[in-house]
């Protein structure tokens, strides 16, 4: 899956663009409940006060579970909950606050 990522900094008055890709893999434990699995790599930008920083790839692997309402013959509702294994507070450039990820969305 492709990532694209728009941000604007508004504190410092400065714009970026990240880009990158992702793998995932879902398997069902019971009908309605799944684990999933997913790497992504990131190109980002660092930004500061003072400067924009070079680009970098940033790696990341999530792991989790989840739940899959069907809704009709192929699409539905899921919801999942995703930790990061990768993630580093002490790394001034690492792109995410948290290593928890909310995932809500739509299957068609």
């Amino acid at each position: 899956m492709g990532i694209y990522q728009y941000i604007h900094y508004r504190d410092v008055q400065r714009s970026t663009h990240n880009y990158g890709a992702s793998l995932f893999t879902r398997y069902f434990v019971l009908p309605k409940v799944y684990a999933t699995a997913e790497y992504e790599q990131l190109n980002m930008q660092t930004i500061s006060y003072q400067e924009i920083g070079a680009r970098r790839w940033v790696d990341r692997m999530l792991i989790g579970a989840g739940y899959f309402q069907p809704a009709g013959r192929r699409g539905g509702f899921h919801l999942g909950i995703l930790y990061d294994v990768f993630y580093s507070p002490t790394d001034p450039y690492y792109p995410y606050q948290s290593p928890f990820v909310y995932r809500i969305g739509f299957i068609f």
